[in-house]
């Protein structure tokens, strides 16, 4: 297992393993790593055409799913630097955000900001380039900005881009989420998340065989610290981004035989009181993460005494500005 910086290193290394083991389950979507890593060194193309350079700002708007793993990847494939948003944001937010980043470029889906974009752009000059899926006719986009489609993205090369990124390059920018004043970018390097992403393999018992229902979005650190641990081991990443219907999510977890599960307090507690998760026996699940802020020991407790004797818990504490997940309680 190939953890050394860059992060992108992370896919290619899975992909050379197994490239048809499933990388990604969406839906009733399934990608395989080769497929992943083709998608993102497509996207690292049309971004090096598009004029961006090494270190630039890319940011990417997407929810959890396919588009923004192969997204991710292929900004850092660029060299470039990922400005990950998030999709409840307001349009006012994004704009302050994208101002604040410098980004020069956008990845997004028309799903994400329908009538937004021609604003968006509009009071963002320094975007020079957007990836889209598809465009509206409806939308008035200001001259200036090349607007790349699904068609150019899939037209490009799938060899991977030959760009020398280095540890100390500027990996991802993620915000904080601004509960206590404004958000702040908290600037992670390629070695940063590598060293982070050894560091939590080197407990917790990810291997190729293993999977994660995720429902936390890639754009807050806990929920990429699952993407990258999952992905650096060459594991499966089962998304569900349906967390309002926690019921649901509980027998998709069911469903997709995951070996783990993570979440925030609020996560196990609305889990507790509203579906039947304690109660299951489990027999796939290995492991249950917690992190993203304090929780009870009242809560603790009825976590462990709720899942079955093989399902280990992990009660962990880490933050954004140091990436995700620095220690734990076993």
């Amino acid at each position: 297992m190939d953890l050394q910086p860059p992060v992108h290193r992370f896919l290619e290394a899975s992909r050379d393993r197994a490239p048809e083991a499933i990388a990604l389950e969406a839906g009733d979507r399934s990608v395989s790593y080769a497929a992943l890593d083709a998608e993102a060194n497509r996207i690292a193309a049309s971004l090096l055409s598009s004029g961006v350079q090494h270190g630039d700002r890319v940011a990417l708007l997407a929810e959890n799913g396919p588009g923004y793993v192969a997204g991710f990847f292929g900004i850092l494939k660029a060299g470039a630097c990922c400005v990950a948003l998030n999709t409840l944001n307001k349009t006012r937010t994004n704009v302050a955000l994208l101002d604040d980043s410098g980004a020069v470029a956008l990845i997004t889906r028309a799903v994400q900001v329908r009538r937004e974009l021609p604003e968006l752009l509009a009071r963002s000059p320094r975007l020079r380039t957007v990836l889209i899926d598809r465009t509206n006719p409806a939308w008035d986009l200001p001259d200036g900005v090349r607007v790349l489609t699904a068609a150019d993205v899939a037209a490009q090369t799938d060899a991977r881009p030959p760009v020398e990124v280095a540890g100390n390059d500027l990996c991802t920018i993620l915000y904080t989420s601004g509960s206590t004043g404004k958000p702040r970018g908290v600037t992670l390097t390629h070695a940063n998340l590598a060293a982070n992403t050894r560091q939590i393999l080197g407990y917790l018992p990810i291997t190729a065989d293993d999977s994660v229902l995720c429902v936390l979005p890639f754009h807050y650190s806990f929920g990429n610290s699952l993407l990258m641990t999952h992905l650096a081991a060459g594991g499966r990443v089962v998304v569900d981004n349906r967390f309002a219907y926690p019921a649901a999510v509980v027998d998709h977890l069911a469903e997709s035989r995951a070996t783990s599960f993570s979440g925030v307090p609020s996560t196990f507690a609305i889990l507790a009181a509203r579906t039947d998760f304690l109660a299951r026996g489990w027999p796939d699940l290995r492991c249950v993460t917690q992190a993203g802020g304090g929780m009870t020991r009242a809560l603790a407790r009825r976590v462990r005494d709720g899942l079955p004797d093989h399902v280990d818990l992990y009660v962990m504490y880490g933050q954004t500005e140091a990436s995700a997940r620095l220690s734990y309680v076993p």
